[in-house]
């Protein structure tokens, strides 16, 4: 790459040419075999570009890349400056900390953990995912294993790779690790803590997140017996209105008060929404009528300005004053709401092994999806929650931030603190088990004024913040609210406020990069003209941004992302359309096709060839992206 970012002279030029060749080589003159070939060979070149990105990654790191563009981590870089997903990017540095050469302190090369695994792939005889196999089922190999047995176990196992399918390493490694510990005396505690691990991935468009991973013994001890008595069948069914479940008083048989723990019964009905009388708002000047939903969520109604109730936290685990009200936020038409039980566990209520037997007769679900309602009931219940204190301020609970389009629709989710998303269905009967209080907002949807005259934010002004902004405000980043800290856009030490106008949530490793040394990044709010008025700006360095150009984060807030997206595409149908106008002016003066010009016409193609094919162009673009106002 050369300097300016573009292909340079060099091999990078000389591969992007060769590609550039191949993609405009006819392939049908090819015979069978001559198509066969071409793939194996596009296949070899392809698995050998894998051990040349990671050489850029191992200099990216050495180099301190991340860090001088202000990026948390190599994987944060990855994302940031070549568009990846974030499980790619994590993949690619997962795998180059175990197949690519590295360096020590006095620049030598360090060999790779797994050297038979890089030769292979750099010779193209593996692809990245056979790779990653090997390095799963090395991993698993005891610590207690000699040096030799790990290494003959890499070697046989890049041996099957070279002509195995990346989905039976596994099942080699399996054998493998069988001969390795036949009973299981190599494994040490050394070993089950380093292989322990749960991971939930990404939340679908469904609404469903897959998790996966191993618990070690004690967490098995622990969970197994929570899961004999509240994942045995008829127990926690949600599907059962008589089923019996967990609540904050232990075990009921019908449906609990919401004031006591986890309710049983049919879910909320959204057309039971009715009209109320809210309280005021604590910080408002003024009381504003509200709707409320069911016996317990209050909303205000009155224009573009809402909000939602919250419950009173316990002081003594917030640090504030005992009558300070919780106050939710929301950015634009959301409000915010929280839930954890309202009253403290009691002793555990007797059950009757006939209403188990009658619900387990009735009971149709799977032992999986048991163990999952067993554990989503115990959660639920508020047992637990009580004794979590608080995070960043607020108590540990669930923070739902909801559009008031939604509730009067009765349709549409709820989206959390953490980034989430939950049906509204579901988030409404949530909301049902919390004391909430009522919060006002502005036109522009920001909260009203919430201010003090101490440094730290208020748990009032972190939720207000949580349902506003919803994640970092920092261009790129996609950290929850949860993840985030209060930052004063213009510090505290410099006559900044503590009011709600002059604070932003900003990620522990985004907040790191304010300051005002060399490479540190400024905040500011934008003024009442920018399109996103109130929102945080934030400016790179020079090193970073030359030009120094205020950006709003807009990767929590997906109405902004499809507008851009959207602009674009009215920009490039309008640069289309103008190409149309400027061929037909032209021609209207009957010039000679010779002299006849068209923005952008490549070269060696006809008048009317380019005019069938703009004509096509901008046809296809009216009807699949149609331009309309956001």
């Amino acid at each position: 790459m050369g300097s300016s970012g573009g292909i340079g002279e060099g091999a990078a030029a000389r591969l992007h040419a060769a590609i550039a060749d191949l993609l405009d080589e006819p392939l049908t003159p090819l015979t069978d075999d001559g198509v066969i070939d071409l793939m194996r060979d596009v296949e070899r070149c392809t698995r050998m570009l894998t051990m040349v990105r990671h050489r850029l990654l191992v200099e990216a790191g050495e180099r301190s890349l991340p860090a001088r563009h202000g990026s948390k981590s190599l994987k944060r870089f990855l994302m940031e400056t070549l568009n990846l997903a974030g499980a790619d990017a994590g993949a690619r540095v997962h795998q180059a900390h175990t197949v690519a050469t590295f360096h020590d302190m006095a620049g030598e090369p360090v060999d790779p953990l797994l050297p038979h695994t890089a030769q292979a792939l750099t010779a193209g005889d593996i692809s990245a995912d056979h790779a990653r196999g090997i390095a799963t089922v090395m991993n698993r190999v005891p610590r207690g294993a000699s040096a030799d047995d790990r290494a003959a176990a890499e070697d046989v196992l890049t041996e099957f790779a070279r002509s195995g399918s990346p989905d039976d390493i596994g099942k080699v490694g399996d054998k493998i690790l069988a001969y390795l510990d036949p009973d299981g005396h190599l494994t040490t505690d050394h070993d089950r803590a380093r292989m322990r691990g749960i991971t939930i991935g990404r939340q679908r468009p469904d609404g469903m997140s897959p998790i996966r991973g191993d618990i070690d013994p004690v967490l098995r001890a622990l969970l197994d017996p929570l899961l004999a008595k509240y994942a045995r069948p008829g127990m926690c069914n949600p599907d059962d209105p008589a089923s019996p479940t967990i609540s904050a008083t232990g075990l009921a048989s019908d449906t609990a008060n919401p004031a006591t723990g986890l309710a049983t019964g049919t879910p909320t009905d959204l057309s039971n929404c009715r009209a109320a009388a809210g309280p005021a708002s604590p910080f408002a000047g003024n009381s504003t009528p509200a709707a409320a939903i069911g016996s317990s969520t209050a909303i205000n109604s009155t224009g573009p300005a809402t909000g939602l109730r919250f419950p009173a936290f316990n002081a003594a685990d917030s640090g504030s004053g005992a009558d300070s009200p919780a106050v939710g936020a929301h950015r634009g038409p959301d409000t915010a709401a929280a839930t954890w039980p309202e009253h403290p566990a009691a002793g555990p209520a007797a059950i009757d092994p006939a209403v188990i037997a009658e619900a387990a007769a009735r009971d149709h679900r799977s032992p999986a999806q048991r163990n999952h309602d067993a554990l989503k009931a115990l959660l639920e219940s508020g047992v637990i929650a009580d004794q979590l204190g608080t995070h960043r301020g607020v108590p540990v609970a669930t923070i739902l931030t909801m559009s008031i389009d939604d509730v009067e629709h009765g349709a549409g989710v709820a989206t959390t603190a953490t980034g989430g998303t939950v049906p509204l269905r579901d988030a409404l009967a949530m909301a049902e088990r919390s004391q909430p209080w009522l919060a006002v907002f502005d036109h522009a949807g920001l909260p009203l004024h919430l201010g003090r005259t101490k440094r730290l934010a208020s748990r009032d002004q972190r939720l207000a913040l949580i349902a506003a902004l919803k994640g970092c405000s920092r261009p790129g980043c996609n950290a929850p609210a949860s993840l985030c800290a209060v930052h004063h856009v213009l510090d505290y030490r410099k006559n900044g406020s503590t009011d709600i106008e002059n604070l932003t949530l900003a990620c522990d490793a985004c907040h790191a990069l304010i300051h005002d040394g060399p490479g540190g990044w400024k905040t500011r709010i934008e003024g009442p003209r920018s399109p996103y008025a109130g929102r945080t700006a934030w400016i790179a360095p020079p090193h970073i941004d030359p030009q120094q150009k205020p950006r709003i984060n807009h990767r929590h807030h997906a109405n902004e992302l499809l507008a851009q997206a959207l602009s674009r595409i009215h920009l490039r149908n309008e640069h289309a359309r103008e190409q149309h106008r400027g061929w037909r002016r032209e021609a209207r003066h009957g010039l000679p096709q010779h002299e006849l010009s068209v923005a952008g016409m490549p070269a060696g193609v006809s008048r009317s060839g380019h005019y069938e094919a703009l004509q096509r162009h901008t046809y296809s673009a009216h009807c699949e992206y149609p331009a309309r106002p956001i």
